[in-house]
């Protein structure tokens, strides 16, 4: 029904006498000069009526919530009567009437004589498509920021836009780069906008840009500031909009045929503390993924600061601060250190380091966490371990802060505490929204919304009306009454019958924010340091695997060595000895891996969402895995084999000790990879210990060690995708396994020869990429993205 980026000009009711003309160049901004009107680019579809959600909106009550709907066509603009009292041209109803181009009509909407005016026009202009535009009383502007505060030329140069003094527009926000964007005039109301490699990119309408040519009205963002291109030979900078900073209209959330959220609607002003409440299972959760963008909504849409937010996801992003339920802060840090790296990820690379433990410092102080600096988060409260979260995002300034059950396990001191640093943050301008269950606290909001049982509002409005509302003595009644009688209260709430929303269209995923990915790899990789050099005691057990592990290969007696003595009894204990290292190699890999990308899911999620790369973070996790499989497989090698007899020499290398230890290592980072495929795809930590004791014993039966697999086809083609099994192979042909005289019967796998050898490693190093290459795509199906589930 409406235009995707479809904004707002409003009508009060004023009386129909008053006509005063302003243009708004869909869909940006407002201009005063000329013969000011209310002009709208070729969307397509545009209605005029009292609901919020039309593209001009009358406030009066003459008017119906649908009024009357223009349709483009080819040869000029339709008008269609929508409305219960009628749209009139003079005394004569208008029905259906086609407005060519340069005609003028002007519409009574509600009566003949009384009701308000609306003067419709189309743009007589040669070689382009008609423009509709519309006259009526005293327009508020709403179509995006709308106060002027400066015009920069660009008839005078090129105008560059950046942080740093010597551009020509200055923008004193840390997500801007140094040098931005510029602005360029390239012939008579033409411009063109360039991105200049800008870390959060550069916005036209809401989609990001490389380069674009900006025509009249478009919308240009960098960091948190909104321009507009007048037409002719101005970029106007926008300060704060006047509308309301969040807008829930007409959200709607299914899953298969049930309605889990029906019809929300409500808007809250810059600076609300707005909890939302309601009884277990009402859909306050799915509320707040439908409005972080995690679940679209099936139908409505989200405003923030007057921008649609689905399809201008990527430019609004940066406005929203999400506190998920789960804290996305590593325990083993400092709250001091967890902050600077998380400044360092979510600010541009340019950013100098001062500049960001400024913004720490500061940060710090708003929540009154200075002292606690140089604590290790696992010493926080739960209250400080919130406030540190919160903190986390306050570090790039959102104006709209969502948090999701904050307060959930708190003692009520604890919670106070949360809900009265939340207050604070609202009472200096930031809009804040918490689902939570607790009661206890609600006088501190600004705005209750209580949702009954379907995803129904019941209420919204000031909490100390709350309970009259629901003619309740306490909350417990109140929310009883919820339960018994959900649709009855929702439906006293509701003030009509509200039109059905024809959804946005389905937009593409979001596009990370550009960081170079040396910074966010070099980034990644000095925090896992300092992870593991804070977690000391998993570093210990970590290394003190292979000690363990050497132990038990030194229990085999001393006589089974791994060099082949012509004339001697049978060396049984060889296949042994290799089956308890290559199994200890695959073991270690596996152990070293198998938790880390389910135990940090909530931080990868939301620093995912502020723009770290995916292939970047398990590259990291890659490469510390693979440090540690070297330091361990050259211990499991070094203390396993001591005093053992080897090969002179091996297949490929002089030593053949070395190159025991090369296949050690690739099995231990075969496995490891392994072991992120399944970390990627568990959903809870618990769940990776019986992955692991699994894995290792069907690798044991799979390597082909401990009894043959040759004869069996079904047990072979398991085995192709088991490390311990290449591994094994490799192990077996560098010390020619073959020529032993072993119980086992000869595999075709362990042939004593260079291109045997390179087989296995081959395979085995193919497994690890494709172990790697399975955990991305597992890690990316993990991320929330702001698309509607069909």
């Amino acid at each position: 029904m409406l235009p995707p980026l479809r904004q707002f000009a409003r009508f009060p009711a004023r009386g129909p006498g008053r006509m005063i003309d302003w243009t708004v160049m869909l869909p940006l901004h407002v201009t005063r000069s000329g013969e000011p009107e209310l002009r709208f680019a070729d969307t397509g579809r545009l209605v005029v009526g009292r609901d919020p959600g039309c593209a001009v909106v009358v406030d009066d009550p003459l008017v119906s919530r649908e009024h009357c709907l223009l349709e483009r066509r080819p040869d000029g603009w339709l008008v269609t009567d929508t409305s219960r009292n009628g749209t009139f041209a003079g005394d004569a109803p208008v029905g259906t009437r086609l407005l060519g181009p340069g005609e003028t009509l002007v519409l009574r909407l509600g009566g003949p004589g009384s009701g308000p005016a609306v003067t419709l026009r189309v743009d007589p202009a040669p070689n382009r498509h008609a423009l509709p535009t519309v006259s009526g009383p005293n327009p508020l502007a709403a179509a995006g920021p709308d106060d002027v505060v400066a015009l920069h030329p660009l008839d005078r140069g090129p105008v560059p836009i950046g942080r740093v003094p010597d551009n020509r527009v200055v923008v004193d926000d840390l997500l801007v780069s140094r040098y931005h964007a510029v602005v360029t005039l390239t012939g008579p109301g033409r411009a063109e906008v360039t991105d200049l490699g800008a870390r959060n990119g550069t916005f036209v309408n809401g989609h990001p840009v490389d380069r674009s040519t900006l025509r009249p009205g478009d919308r240009l963002t960098v960091g948190r500031r909104t321009f507009s291109y007048d037409g002719r030979t101005g970029l106007r900078e926008h300060g704060r909009a006047r509308h309301a900073a969040l807008t829930a209209d007409h959200l709607t959330v299914r899953y298969g045929d049930t309605p889990v959220l029906a019809d929300v609607s409500f808007s809250v002003d810059p600076g609300t503390f707005l909890a939302i409440i309601g009884p277990s299972g009402a859909g306050k959760s799915t509320l707040l993924r439908a409005l972080t963008g995690a679940r679209a909504a099936d139908q409505g849409r989200v405003l923030v600061d007057g921008i649609d937010f689905y399809p201008a996801y990527d430019e609004v992003r940066h406005r929203i601060g999400l506190v998920p339920q789960d804290d996305v802060l590593h325990d083993q840090l400092k709250v001091g250190q967890a902050l600077r790296y998380a400044a360092a990820l979510r600010l541009p690379d340019d950013v100098p380091a001062a500049a960001r433990d400024e913004r720490v410092t500061s940060v710090l102080a708003q929540l009154d966490l200075t002292a606690r600096r140089d604590l290790q988060i696992a010493r926080l409260s739960g209250g400080q371990r919130k406030r540190a979260s919160v903190a986390m995002e306050l570090l790039t300034e959102p104006s709209l802060l969502y948090l999701d059950e904050p307060t959930s396990g708190l003692d009520p001191l604890l919670d106070r505490e949360v809900m009265r640093g939340l207050r604070h943050l609202a009472d200096r301008g930031r809009t804040v929204v918490v689902v939570t269950h607790s009661t206890l606290q609600l006088h501190m909001c600004d705005k209750v919304l209580v949702l009954a049982r379907g995803g129904r509002v019941a209420y919204f409005g000031p909490p100390d009306r709350l309970l009259a509302h629901f003619g309740a003595a306490d909350y417990a009644d109140a929310f009883t009454a919820l339960s018994d009688e959900a649709t009855s209260w929702a439906t006293r709430y509701a003030t009509g019958t509200q039109p059905a929303v024809t959804p946005p269209p389905r937009t593409t995923a979001p596009l990370p924010p550009r960081q170079s990915r040396r910074r966010q790899f070099g980034l990644l990789m000095h925090r896992q340091a300092a992870l593991a050099l804070a977690d000391r005691r998993q570093l210990g057990l970590l290394l003190g695997l292979p000690f363990f592990l050497a132990a038990v290969v030194q229990t085999a007696p001393s006589s089974a060595g791994l060099a082949l003595r012509p004339g001697a009894p049978p060396q049984l204990g060889a296949a042994t000895l290799l089956v308890i290292l290559v199994i200890g190699a695959a073991f270690m890999g596996m152990a070293t891996s198998v938790r880390e990308l389910v135990a940090e899911r909530p931080v990868y999620l939301r620093e995912w969402s502020v723009g770290l790369r995916p292939g970047v973070y398990l590259l990291s996790k890659i490469a510390t895995a693979a440090a540690l499989c070297v330091v361990q497989s050259a211990l499991l090698a070094a203390l396993g084999l001591l005093g053992r007899d080897l090969p002179r020499h091996g297949l490929i290398l002089r030593s053949a000790w070395l190159e025991l230890a090369l296949v050690l290592t690739l099995t231990a980072l075969t496995a490891a990879m392994a072991g992120l495929l399944a970390s990627a795809l568990v959903s809870r930590t618990e769940h990776t210990m019986p992955i692991l004791v699994v894995s290792v014993m069907a690798q044991l039966v799979l390597s082909g060690g401990l009894f043959s697999i040759g004869d069996r086809p079904w047990l072979q083609a398991i085995a192709v995708v088991s490390p311990t099994r290449w591994g094994f192979a490799a192990a077996a042909s560098s010390v020619d396994l073959r020529a032993f005289r072993l119980l086992l019967p000869a595999d075709a796998l362990w042939v004593h020869t260079r291109g045997a050898f390179a087989v296995a490693v081959a395979v085995l190093s193919g497994l690890a990429v494709l172990f790697g290459v399975a955990a991305l795509v597992a890690l990316r199906r993990r991320e929330e993205r702001p698309r509607r589930v069909r």
